[in-house]
Parts: structure tokens; C-alpha cells; sequence
């Protein structure tokens, strides 16, 4: 790779990691709230605060990060329309199934990243020659994370609660072990 993905993929890994530190401290957090039956507005607070602090230090402390990841999302748009198009269904589909399925939220959302981020990693290499593995890592830990889930529901061995919470973890895993993996391998 050349020095310009190098950074493309050390920005990617700076991002993968915050990601995975919000969620968890969103995830955690959230758990307070839910076991002090908190008001859905402190979700809301958590969660918003949590992903906006993390991402305004990452760039705060990194401004080259937003360059990087610029650059990267430019790739993206001089996809052709297909690709574009298979790429959107792929991170979108089981998100817009959530509203018809609340039931299955936590697999609909393991189901949009692990996809989404498989989709991108095959797109990217079939089409651009550019093999970002951290993506593929987080797609395929939230896929592998799937099965693992709905077991453990189905043998009612954890809340409907501790199941949000264990996707939350499985989430911030998958985007910190892709996030070390493309700064390791920068």
C-alpha cells in the first residue's frame, strides 16, 4: 500500500477504535439508566454525548483524520451506480427492517453492520484493488456474532435487556478489533 492508504487505513483504524469506545460507554451507561428506570431522554443524552465527544476528540486531537477519511468516502463516489447501489441495500436493508421487526432490533442492527461492512471490504477489493481488512473484520465478527446471539436468546439464558446490551459489546469488539487490526497493519 501506498503511504496515502497507509494513512486512509491508520485514520480508518483512529475512527474503528473510537467507535468501539462509544459504544461500550454508551452501552454500559445505558444499562444504568435502564436499571434506575431512567427516562428515554437519558438514553437519548448517553448515546448523543458518547459518539459526539468520542468523535469531536478523535478530530480535535487528529485533524488529518478528517482528510483521510475524506479521501476515503471520495472512492466511494466515483463507484459505478450498481455497485453503489448494492453497497446502500447492503448497510440499509436491515436497518429499514427494524420499524417492520422491532422484535428482531439487535439482529436487524448486527445484521446492518456485518453486512454493510462486508459489502464495502468485497466491493472496494473487486473494484479498486484496495483490501481495507478492518472492514471485513467487523463484518464478519457482527455476522459470526449473529448465530451466538440468537442461541443464547432462544435458550432464554439472558433478558431481552442483556441481549441489547451483549449486541452493544459485540458492536464496540468488532469496530475495536478492526480498529487495532488497520493500525497494526498500517
Amino acid at each position: 500500500m501506498n503511504r496515502n492508504s497507509d494513512g486512509v487505513r491508520r485514520s480508518f483504524g483512529l475512527l474503528f477504535l473510537t467507535v468501539a469506545i462509544a459504544v461500550a460507554v454508551a452501552a454500559m451507561l445505558s444499562e444504568l439508566i435502564f436499571l434506575h428506570n431512567g427516562s428515554m431522554v437519558y438514553y437519548a443524552a448517553v448515546w448523543f454525548s458518547s459518539i459526539c465527544i468520542a468523535i469531536g476528540l478523535l478530530f480535535y486531537r487528529s485533524p488529518s483524520v478528517v482528510h483521510n477519511l475524506r479521501q476515503r468516502f471520495r472512492e466511494s463516489t466515483g463507484l459505478p451506480k450498481i455497485m453503489k447501489v448494492i453497497n446502500g441495500l447492503s448497510w440499509a436493508t436491515p436497518f429499514a427492517f427494524i420499524p417492520v421487526f422491532p422484535v428482531y432490533y439487535p439482529y436487524l442492527v448486527l445484521l446492518g453492520i456485518g453486512l454493510g461492512n462486508v459489502s464495502t471490504y468485497l466491493i472496494f477489493r473487486h473494484m479498486r484493488g484496495l483490501a481495507f481488512g478492518e472492514q471485513l473484520i467487523v463484518g464478519v465478527i457482527s455476522l459470526s456474532a449473529l448465530p451466538l446471539l440468537v442461541a443464547v436468546k432462544s435458550l432464554n439464558a439472558v433478558s431481552d435487556d442483556a441481549l441489547l446490551l451483549l449486541v452493544r459489546l459485540c458492536i464496540a469488539l468488532a469496530y475495536g478489533i478492526g480498529g487495532t487490526y488497520a493500525l497494526q497493519f498500517e
